[in-house]
């Protein structure tokens, strides 16, 4: 998994309502759409099916991306960002 991935994971596990999606996803037509297809292409979360509750699927995707990090801590040459 590239950096950027695990950080977006990593936000998407602690990220509150209102809070800014990150570059590049926040560029994207549909920010929240974008970081959950995202999120399935890396295996953190199953596609959602068309038509979903995209409300839903953000808070289903937070709770999978904090399971996600449990079972994937950060290995020897991780960049983790300071908290």
């Amino acid at each position: 998994m590239r950096p950027r991935d695990r950080l977006l994971v990593e936000w998407v596990a602690g990220a509150a309502a209102g809070d800014r999606v990150p570059e590049p996803w926040r560029w994207a037509r549909s920010p929240t759409q974008s970081v959950i297809l995202t999120l399935a292409g890396l295996g953190v979360i199953q596609a959602p099916p068309p038509g979903a509750d995209l409300a839903r699927v953000v808070e289903e995707a937070a709770v999978s991306a904090r399971a996600w990090l449990v079972e994937h801590p950060p290995g020897p040459g991780t960049i983790v960002p300071p908290a």
